[in-house]
């Protein structure tokens, strides 16, 4: 038998960018990532990235949908 469907709806752009901003700063355990000995990426310069990268995919007509929560 086949899995339902998941109902998915078009992601919000901050909600992608706050993600990838999340991303680029901390590791799956949520500790920072090290950008060099000692130095981690700053939330400035993570949310300035997140914002271009989402550009980038809007631009290249890119469509992110996100399934809702798991109860």
């Amino acid at each position: 038998m086949s899995e339902p469907r998941v109902p998915l709806r078009l992601a919000d752009p901050a909600e992608i960018a706050g993600q990838i901003s999340f991303a680029l700063r901390y590791d799956e355990r949520g500790h920072l990532r090290p950008l060099a000995p000692g130095k981690a990426l700053g939330e400035f310069t993570a949310d300035r990235t997140a914002e271009a990268v989402l550009r980038m995919l809007e631009r290249g007509g890119y469509v992110i949908m996100k399934a809702p929560r798991a109860a």
